[in-house]
């Protein structure tokens, strides 16, 4: 069995019938998406400098919260972290955390990549949901990229909107890192369209993640080319270049963000933000992060 007939396996799993027409008749939603990648709770600097998980936890809790967010994709989350996020988001459940570790390791960054999806109980029920990892055995938890450094997955919820019935597909990913992986993202994106492909083009899709590329970089053509479109780009208002990795204030690593929210089938982008909020010289994450209002 090929890839290509195992991804479209992966994503059939979640399909149910869909009639465009019932959709068309589906009145519009407004959604509130978030990408924070909180930054892993174990490194040594970061409590050298004071920007551990237990220092920096509330005000992530507090950031998160100000922007009253219907969905939150987190990344770099570990298993504390992960109850913190719970607990500190009254009234959301998640996805995607529990289950096999990502990889071999029993240290350091063992468990990193999990990207749990978190979304509002109240307003959506869960359809259906799944993982497969960024690798030619996509069905093999902790498989790695050819070439990749760290095992790598994808996160997919499909929610119904209570209120009017209208379903969507949330994805979040964190593609690999380090000096030599472009050609390594480029072949785990490419899975993700090819995956999210099997759906309906009518059928509304949102990604986010940290996709750990430049604007300029090929991940984003791959993207555009299956279709979808940058919630930065598409937002009112001239596209913010800032980058979204800043090492904690002290470094923009480049002009353009590497975190992104991109959507498929979205009727508007209403609002895209990137999220600066500090208090007294700290910061949440050494990312900032994004807050995207989308309309379905």
């Amino acid at each position: 069995m090929n890839l290509k007939t195992i991804l479209k396996m992966i994503a059939l799993g979640g399909l149910i019938s869909f009639s465009t027409a019932q959709a068309e008749e589906t009145p519009e939603i407004s959604v509130r998406v978030m990408s924070c990648n909180i930054r892993v709770d174990f490194l040594p600097e970061d409590a050298a400098s004071g920007n551990d998980w237990k220092s920096r936890r509330d005000l992530c809790l507090e950031v998160i919260r100000s922007r009253k967010p219907d969905i939150v994709c987190a990344q770099e989350v570990l298993r504390g972290q992960y109850g913190d996020l719970l607990a500190g988001l009254p009234g959301f459940t998640g996805f995607g955390f529990e289950g096999p570790e990502m990889d071999g390791k029993d240290e350091g960054y063992h468990g990193i990549g999990k990207n749990p999806i978190l979304f509002r109980q109240d307003r959506f029920e869960l359809v259906a949901s799944g993982t497969y990892w960024l690798s030619p055995t996509p069905h093999i938890p902790g498989s790695i990229a050819e070439g990749g450094y760290r095992a790598r997955h994808a996160n997919w919820v499909r929610l119904k909107d209570k209120g009017t019935g209208r379903q969507f597909r949330v994805l979040n990913v964190h593609l690999d890192s380090g000096p030599g992986m472009a050609p390594v993202r480029e072949k785990q994106i490419a899975m993700v369209m090819e995956e999210a492909a099997v759906y309906p083009a009518e059928f509304s899709q949102i990604l986010a993640g940290d996709l750990n590329s430049r604007a300029a970089a090929r991940v984003h053509e791959i993207i555009r080319a299956a279709g979808w479109t940058d919630a930065r780009l598409q937002a009112p208002g001239p596209p913010a270049e800032e980058s979204s990795a800043h090492a904690f204030g002290t470094s923009d690593k480049g002009s353009t963000p590497i975190d992104y929210i991109y959507t498929r089938n979205a009727k508007k982008v209403a609002s895209w933000e990137i999220v600066k909020d500090s208090k007294e010289g700290r910061y949440p994450s050494d990312h900032y992060f994004l807050s995207a209002e989308l309309k379905l």
